[in-house]
């Protein structure tokens, strides 16, 4: 079928487009690209840098903070950008590890660690927290594997051995607010007593009379199996208190009083 232009009945129409319509479809399409392009990036870029800000607090004050780089899809975007550019786009970390050394440790702190659950070891020292705030951690970081305590008031023997039995996948190391200044080991799985190995020079252990390859086989009246055990028993001391250790040396049981002393940073 064909139309003749000569008929009455064929007519032609023409559709005239506004080339300013046009143009503003275009930057209207091209805007929410970008618009769209920006809000991905800040959406992606906030998080990296307030974990940034915080990580870099923390070791401003002192802890020791071990991470790798976080996988996924913005990670190797961010190596494709540095391979053809030599610039390495911010990227997300994983937190491992959180020393605790010299750092001001409150529950606050302990809170803010909620931010990585990938988290897998943890320690503080003379730090002033609670056994609330240190019962969430087993919540909020269900990663954790190691927890050391070494010289934090607020903990106790009691609390410690609680956890032990409450969180048997986290090896808990804990040190009382007592320093008595020696490293040892068992002597035997079926002997009973643990076996000093060294003596700091200067400590409440050299200045009692402890020497190296004496045996502790008893704080006070309570026997000692094992250096974890010696641990706690002195646990429930303070600095400047006397203890009576019974020690087996060349054979013979040595009795000796200990005035125990006070952890200071040169044994941390």
């Amino acid at each position: 079928m064909t139309f003749d232009p000569e008929s009455e009945f064929y007519s032609e129409g023409i559709v005239r487009v506004d080339p300013s319509s046009q143009r503003k479809s275009f930057w209207l399409v091209f805007g929410s690209i970008v618009f769209l392009i920006v809000v991905v990036v800040a959406v992606t870029l906030l998080p990296i840098q307030n974990q940034k800000r915080h990580l870099a607090h923390l070791r401003n004050q002192g802890a020791i903070v071990y991470t790798i780089i976080q996988p996924g899809m913005w990670t190797s975007l961010s190596d494709y950008f540095h391979k053809f550019t030599d610039y390495e786009l911010p990227t997300l970390e994983e937190v491992r590890q959180i020393h605790f050394q010299k750092y001001p440790v409150t529950d606050q702190t302990i809170a803010s660690l909620s931010r990585y659950p990938e988290l897998q070891a943890l320690s503080m020292q003379s730090a002033n927290v609670s056994t609330t705030a240190l019962d969430n951690v087993f919540t909020d970081l269900p990663e954790l594997t190691g927890l050391t305590i070494i010289n934090c008031k607020n903990i106790t023997p009691d609390w410690v051995q609680k956890s032990r039995l409450s969180h048997p996948s986290v090896t808990i190391n804990y040190r009382g607010t007592a320093y008595l200044g020696i490293s040892a080991n068992i002597v035997d799985p079926d002997q009973k007593g643990c076996i000093v190995m060294y003596v700091q020079p200067g400590s409440a252990a050299e200045s009692s009379g402890l020497l190296p390859g004496d045996i502790i086989i008893a704080v006070e009246d309570s026997e000692i199996s094992s250096f974890t055990e010696l641990v706690m028993k002195l646990a429930r001391y303070s600095p400047e208190d006397h203890v009576r250790i019974r020690i087996s040396r060349q054979e013979e049981e040595v009795p000796i009083i200990c005035k125990l002393n006070a952890w200071s940073n040169k044994e941390f």
